[in-house]
């Protein structure tokens, strides 16, 4: 999924504890959603907790 040449510039996490995410964004320079809007209900209804993360720690979303 992520092209060879930037595989060593992106890191991708399993869960993270509520608690720590603020100490995991602090060295993150974008925020990627990663959202299949055509078959969910959470376009409608409900935005990803990931959206907010972002957003409370000053972090770009893509």
């Amino acid at each position: 999924m992520i092209p060879d040449h930037l595989k060593d510039q992106i890191t991708v996490h399993n869960w993270v504890d509520y608690h720590l995410i603020p100490h995991y964004m602090t060295n993150v320079d974008i925020s990627w959603i990663d959202l299949d809007m055509r078959h969910s209900l959470n376009r409608l209804f409900a935005m990803p907790n990931k959206f907010f993360s972002a957003l409370n720690n000053g972090v770009p979303i893509v």
